[in-house]
């Protein structure tokens, strides 16, 4: 009668098995949505619109700071984007809409995110503006802006 072995894996075949799990984790990671604001445009301002989880607007970010009013330089950036983005600053795909006064076209709308027009050459400087962002089936959020020389 011959006695039976349990074979166990080798020390090679877990390391190989870690490297691959890890690797897969890793892919999967990298194709996921970064983070919104991660790759904000040159020379201009990302303003990220956190939502719970209905997609309701609950507050925004601006610079990683919660309810921050953004400065907009009329001179040098004079464009801005928003993210619909959840508590993990990951972009998420809900429309939305937001109405300005300083800007020459005074709403925007978008899926996921939306850039804005200029800003209008007339519009005061070192005042902050309301603006209102909507989502259908939520309470509008009225944060604020700051436009800068």
């Amino acid at each position: 009668m011959q006695a039976h072995v349990a074979r166990y894996p080798t020390h090679k075949s877990v390391l190989r098995a870690a490297v691959l799990g890890l690797a897969v984790l890793m892919s999967s990671m990298a194709a996921q949505a970064q983070p919104a604001g991660q790759n904000c445009p040159n020379k201009r301002e990302c303003v990220n619109i956190v939502v719970d989880g209905n997609g309701c607007p609950q507050y925004t970010t601006y610079n990683g700071v919660k309810d921050a009013v953004p400065n907009l330089s009329k001179t040098r950036a004079r464009r801005m984007w928003w993210y619909i983005v959840d508590t993990n600053a990951t972009e998420q795909q809900i429309e939305f809409q937001a109405y300005f006064d300083p800007f020459k076209k005074p709403e925007l709308s978008g899926v996921g995110r939306a850039e804005s027009q200029r800003l209008d050459r007339n519009v005061p400087t070192g005042v902050n503006f309301k603006y209102t962002v909507t989502v259908d089936g939520c309470t509008p959020m009225d944060p604020l802006i700051r436009i800068t020389q």
